[in-house]
């Protein structure tokens, strides 16, 4: 419960020092923990619901930033996407899975390679195979 108040806590810079000084990013570091743990411990509904708070965080910041700073930097974004599909993965939902990753993909442009990867397989299933290909 102390955790879910913590992640569920304003971002600001006023939180953050109220917490200890922690940056505001660190929440983000703390769900994605809390939702491999929840993974691990056969939760995926649970890990989902933590995974998809990082993402809307991320949604809602600056993209771009790797210091750290933003309330969830891009780093943290894309575990949360990359782990998000492998979630739905494990939950015999695939076509989720490729869902979240093409939507991690777009969000998080060029800069991260296993989503583009992921998303290039979703996008190579997408297309029909030509009828010269077939033989």
């Amino acid at each position: 419960a102390c955790l879910k108040a913590f992640l569920a806590a304003d971002g600001s810079a006023a939180a953050a020092a109220s917490i200890g000084g922690e940056p505001a990013g660190g929440r983000m570091a703390v769900a994605l923990s809390l939702a491999k743990l929840c993974f691990k411990a056969g939760d995926k509904r649970e890990a989902l619901v933590m995974l998809e708070s990082v993402i809307a965080s991320f949604v809602g910041s600056d993209k771009g930033d790797r210091s750290g700073k933003s309330e969830c930097c891009a780093e943290d974004g894309e575990e949360a996407y990359h782990l998000a599909g492998w979630v739905s993965v494990h939950a015999d939902d695939h076509s989720g899975a490729y869902e979240v990753w093409l939507r991690g993909a777009a969000a998080c442009g060029a800069a991260c390679a296993p989503l583009q990867r992921q998303a290039a397989k979703r996008v190579c299933w997408d297309t029909p195979l030509r009828e010269d290909a077939a033989a």
